[in-house]
């Protein structure tokens, strides 16, 4: 017997069969432990590019009642009671581990600064996903394992839908590199052309505009100066540093600007996170390889990342030599990686197998993480290095069109 985790016995497999929307039935949690929770379950298919996949991912809620009238909080391992989720199905991943350790060791860099933890009302999870594997059984038939994810949405944030200060913003389009790369425009589009709203606005709400206008045109118009003096009046720069440094280091291509997450308490400060790895250690969101031969360090297009690199440089070298030391070591990336499957465990993870079978092979194997995070890591060193010395000694260069 391998150790136990948590299971899903949910009544039917109908949404994974089809494209419904939702689809509503009854579901039995049990714990490692053996203790039962019955609840109501509404879950549907998440994610556009994924949706076509084998093993789909679902986004589900949980109920008290059939009627959905009262959420139903159930506690999974150490996180407090939720009554909202994911279950992502790993399809292009054989280990389940590759997004739930990039999340582990995002929600490491964020802890260690100083702005974001004091200002983050989500304190358990720091504004970012969380993610731990359970077995899965829709009408008797056993799916195996999936990864249970904490939902990330305005309400995971505590942001207050009374409070029109409050929001949170998507950026969209950013891997696609088009001409609605998000923060590329000095007045954002806020109808899910550069940005999606995911807080409780309408595009049209003029303290939305009004809010989001005035972080856009302090990117747009400030000289590098007035930039580099000013910025901690829109945002923390580390936060953006550390977001800059991490894509970097496991090359998310799909995060370089589009599915940063950018938020608000106020209306003025703002802090960002992401969502999302479905492209990252390599492997691109298909399960392939990564074909693009340009680092995202060496391929930045964000106007606003660019900035940061460009005003302020001391503070990237010195942070990536801080990082590189202790969470971006390859030893610690590594072992992060491990951990993740060892909360699996061998046993699990051979029964598993036997259910169903990746796609990806051994091009998602723990060695082929391995081979990347050594290649990868000292490859970043030399691209922070050499752009160091380049803006020390040309300044700031960039085209706004």
């Amino acid at each position: 017997m391998g150790k136990p985790l948590a299971t899903l016995f949910i009544g039917s497999d109908t949404a994974s069969r089809s494209k419904a929307k939702s689809k509503i039935s009854s579901v039995t949690i049990r714990q490692p432990n053996g203790e039962n929770t019955l609840a109501q379950i509404k879950f549907s298919v998440q994610g556009n590019y994924t949706k076509d996949f084998k093993r789909r991912n679902f986004e589900f809620e949980l109920y008290n009642d059939f009627e959905q009238s009262q959420s139903k909080l159930v506690k999974f391992g150490t996180w407090q009671p939720r009554s909202k989720f994911s279950l992502r199905g790993d399809y292009t991943d054989q280990t389940h581990s590759r997004n739930g350790t990039g999340y582990s060791l995002w929600k490491e860099i964020l802890a260690t600064e100083k702005i974001y933890p004091e200002k983050i009302r989500d304190k358990e999870m720091l504004g970012t996903i969380q993610t731990q594997p359970v077995n899965v059984f829709f009408d008797g038939m056993n799916y195996g394992i999936y990864s249970l994810s904490s939902y990330f949405d305005a309400n995971s944030l505590k942001l207050d839908s009374n409070n029109e200060d409050e929001i949170l913003l998507l950026a969209l389009d950013g891997y696609t590199n088009d001409k609605d790369l998000a923060f590329a425009n000095p007045t954002a589009r806020l109808n899910d052309s550069d940005f999606g709203v995911m807080s409780h606005h309408t595009a049209a709400d003029k303290k939305l505009f009004t809010n989001t206008n005035r972080l856009m045109k302090f990117i747009h118009s400030s000289t590098d100066q007035e930039f580099h003096k000013n910025a901690q009046n829109y945002f923390d720069p580390l936060n953006l540093i550390d977001y800059i440094l991490f894509t970097g280091a496991l090359d998310a291509f799909d995060n370089v600007t589009h599915n940063t997450t950018v938020f608000t308490y106020d209306g003025k400060h703002w802090l960002f996170s992401l969502i999302d790895l479905d492209i990252s250690f390599d492997i691109d969101a298909d399960g392939k390889l990564l074909s693009n031969p340009h680092p995202v360090l060496n391929h930045i297009d964000s106007p606003l990342f660019k900035r940061i690199f460009a005003c302020f440089p001391e503070e990237v070298e010195s942070r990536w030599q801080e990082l590189r030391k202790t969470i971006l070591s390859e030893d610690h990336v590594i072992d992060a990686y491990k951990q993740k499957m060892d909360e699996i465990g061998g046993t699990n993870f051979a029964a598993d197998q036997n259910i169903w079978h990746s796609p990806t092979g051994p091009t998602s194997s723990l060695a082929n993480v391995t081979n990347f995070v050594h290649r990868q890591l000292p490859k970043c060193d030399h691209i922070i290095e050499k752009s160091f010395h380049s803006n020390l000694l040309n300044g700031f260069k960039i085209d706004f069109k």
